[in-house]
């Protein structure tokens, strides 16, 4: 037997393996994680006001969560910048 009936053999091997699988792997995005960040930035898209303000707000909580940490790290009471839920 050759090195390339070798690796040919190992193959088959592999691809017996794998068959059962072998439909979930043939989709790269198979969780949808594409689709639906898509659909999420087209509906962005129609209310760029409102994304902007996301945004915004996003960027300010991210902004103050260092600071925050800091303090918090140095022993000083400071509400969080985003507030939590009772539930948390």
């Amino acid at each position: 037997m050759n090195t390339e009936d070798t690796a040919r053999q190992a193959a088959e091997s592999a691809a017996a393996a794998l068959a059962p699988e072998a439909d979930m792997l043939a989709s790269l995005d198979a969780a949808g994680l594409g689709q639906s960040t898509m659909a999420v930035m087209q509906r962005a898209a129609g209310n760029p006001g409102a994304a902007a303000t996301a945004w915004l707000r996003y960027g300010a909580s991210l902004a103050l969560a260092g600071p925050m940490a800091t303090a918090r790290w140095l022993g000083v009471e400071a509400p969080p910048p985003v507030p939590v839920p009772d539930g948390d």
